[in-house]
């Protein structure tokens, strides 16, 4: 599925109805690694 086609689908839902599975990171490779890292080290 093509970002712009997943975009549209979530979209398409009421924002009362979206079930949320976890946080997403978008950016730079090792940016995001280091963001998660630093994540996983404080519960």
């Amino acid at each position: 599925m093509t970002r712009v086609r997943s975009r549209a689908a979530v979209r398409a839902v009421p924002r009362e109805e979206l079930d949320p599975v976890g946080p997403a990171a978008h950016g730079p490779r090792n940016a995001v690694d280091e963001a998660l890292e630093v994540a996983r080290m404080h519960p």
